[in-house]
């Protein structure tokens, strides 16, 4: 049962991979892929800001996998995931091979799960060959897929070799799609770097530090209602100001747009212009709300991965200076053989930043939370949502900065920010909307 059921799984993903495949050769789009660890959602998103006024974009909006590209690319959707649903999608894909396309430009997303096909970057490249490519970093996420190539490596030596693995494949797009014109590299990464000698395109580089980037971060600066940086390109400094505060990590995002747009022959005064009056966050990631109390709620319910779990607790306490941190905090899922010690490094983080932690999940009780009290920090665990919601409610103080931060599937950390929110009507702006989300939240603890 489990060979057929591998086998059919088989078949309806080659029969999707080439509908995609023809479609695109139809409509002959230029096409931006996004790759990385954490990040590309926001990239792609501030990248389709900056092409926007030039030509008609069309983004996958966070359609990153193997059947998530190629229904993208057909326009077509799932509204569940029941077997009468995937028939009507697969009925409908040889008819959407040949319909209309109003956009000349497709920004993608490629998100790896693992290091075999259909999982892997080799695979999504064999649906979408892009033209211009990001890769935004390289750290420890979805991790527990690579463990079965480390199995042999000593614990100490493990983190190491993980990170070579994953990196193998998240710059896979810089060094081995020969449609590739042009590349964006961060330089400051040291995986991502270590591919510049081996890119066969022109290369665009980032950074924080080195002198020779094509564009580099000179000053930043972040508070609650604004985002100031200060980018020097070819000798001449830019500055972008944005309306709300910002991780400095995301000055890497908005570099990497603006690379994006010069590879598509947008000048860097124009895209930057673009950034500051068309610049919005995706759901779910670094989005800032007024709470209940007169809180700051930090929404990055969406996911986390280890270094992005990290820059929002900075983040916050930057943002907080003299005001009370929380946090609400959920497992970071699918490190595998890396759990124990990612938790572990994220409570030392936390118990420099904040005040007081609510721990959500299995994962985050076992590891984070031995170690947060051992550091005698304020701490509460709980197994689920449901169960922490009357202590969230008893732990908030007036004017505390609180981040909500987990990784998705089974957590659904969007329901603690729906809770907190001063104004109702923001919770459409929140992540995972829709009448399938909504009833795995209703049925989840």
């Amino acid at each position: 049962m489990l060979r057929l059921k591998s086998w059919i799984i088989g078949v309806i993903l080659w029969y999707l991979r080439a509908c995609a495949r023809l479609h695109l050769r139809i409509w002959r789009p230029t096409i931006i892929g996004i790759a990385g660890s954490s990040g590309k959602t926001s990239l792609a998103h501030l990248a389709t800001i900056v092409l926007e006024g030039r030509l008609p974009v069309r983004q996958s909006k966070g359609k990153n996998s193997e059947t998530g590209i190629p229904l993208d690319v057909l326009g077509l959707s799932l509204t569940s995931y029941s077997v009468y649903e995937w028939i009507r999608i697969l009925l409908a894909a040889p008819f959407a091979i040949f319909r209309k396309e109003q956009a000349s430009v497709y920004v993608v997303e490629m998100g790896i799960d693992g290091p075999f096909p259909p999982k892997n970057m080799a695979y999504l490249a064999s649906v979408i060959q892009p033209h211009v490519v990001a890769v935004t970093n390289v750290s420890m996420e979805h991790s527990m897929y690579f463990d079965s190539l480390v199995r042999d490596v000593p614990e100490h030596k493990r983190e190491k070799a993980l990170l070579q693995h994953i990196a193998y494949e998240e710059t896979y797009v810089l060094t081995q799609i020969p449609t590739v014109r042009a590349a964006i590299v961060n330089a400051d990464d040291v995986w991502i770097r270590k591919t510049l000698r081996t890119i066969q395109a022109t290369s665009i580089t980032v950074s924080q530090f080195r002198k020779d980037a094509e564009y580099r971060l000179l000053h930043f600066l972040t508070q609650l209602d604004q985002c100031a940086m200060e980018i020097m390109h070819r000798g001449k400094s830019y500055v972008l100001n944005i309306k709300q505060g910002l991780p400095e990590a995301y000055s890497f995002n908005f570099m990497m747009a603006i690379a994006i747009g010069e590879a598509m022959d947008v000048p860097i005064d124009v895209a930057i212009r673009r950034l500051e009056v068309g610049f919005s966050l995706p759901a779910g990631r670094a989005t800032l709300f007024e709470g209940i109390r007169q809180t700051t709620l930090i929404d990055s319910s969406y996911n986390a991965t280890p270094q992005a779990m990290e820059e929002l607790a900075m983040f916050t306490r930057t943002l907080a200076r003299k005001r009370r941190t929380l946090c609400i905090v959920g497992d970071m899922r699918e490190l595998g053989s890396m759990s124990k010690l990612s938790h572990e490094h994220i409570a030392h983080v936390l118990a420099r930043t904040m005040n007081q932690v609510i721990l959500i999940g299995p994962l985050m009780h076992n590891y984070c939370y031995p170690v947060l009290k051992r550091l005698r920090v304020p701490v509460l665990s709980f197994p689920n949502v449901t169960k922490a919601y009357a202590s969230i409610r008893e732990a908030i103080r007036e004017q505390d900065v609180i981040l909500i931060k987990g990784s998705q599937n089974t957590l659904f950390l969007e329901r603690v920010v729906e809770m907190l929110l001063a104004k109702t009507e923001d919770k459409e702006k929140l992540c995972r909307r829709g009448p399938v989300w909504d009833s795995k939240r209703t049925t989840t603890p």
